[in-house]
């Protein structure tokens, strides 16, 4: 990675798409589109956001800001990617 944050896109589909199958192994993961709303799939839910974020974090080394953040901003995995690691 050349910076703090910087996370390639396939790194983050692979280890996003695993945490989302240990989250809910029910949901096809490998199946979901980046722009597939991921709380109408049911591989969310408002809960697990919190996990999401630490997930994030954990992710790219660092904090995220969450201000001015929604819940629409962890709907999509192209969401999340651009908003928080990108």
């Amino acid at each position: 990675m050349s910076a703090v944050g910087a996370v390639p896109r396939p790194e983050f589909d692979r280890r996003f798409r695993e945490f989302l199958a240990d989250l809910n192994p029910e949901v096809d993961t490998l199946g979901l589109a980046g722009a597939d709303n991921l709380f109408t799939a049911g591989a969310l839910n408002s809960l697990d956001v919190g996990r999401v974020v630490g997930m994030l974090e954990d992710l790219r080394g660092s904090e995220i800001d969450l201000e001015g953040a929604t819940i629409e901003a962890f709907a999509t995995m192209d969401g999340i990617y651009s908003q928080f690691l990108a």
